[in-house]
């Protein structure tokens, strides 16, 4: 497989799903999180981290399926 990009996303608690997000670090993630309100008025990352969210590095694969 071809990787086609690494980028940063947010981790709901036990991996259960992200949050749409991306950047090119953690902190640039949670950044957007709190500056473009994404989960609602008035979460921080500091909240969100405390239930478990984790800022997390991934690779994008282009699969091909023949």
């Amino acid at each position: 497989m071809k990787s086609i990009c690494t980028t940063w996303t947010i981790l709901l608690p036990n991996q259960q799903g992200v949050i749409y997000v991306m950047g090119d670090s953690a902190q640039e993630v949670w950044s957007k999180v709190e500056n473009d309100e994404l989960m609602g008025t008035g979460i921080t990352a500091k909240m969100l981290r405390a239930r478990g969210y984790r800022a997390k590095k991934v690779t994008i694969y282009l699969g091909v399926v023949k």
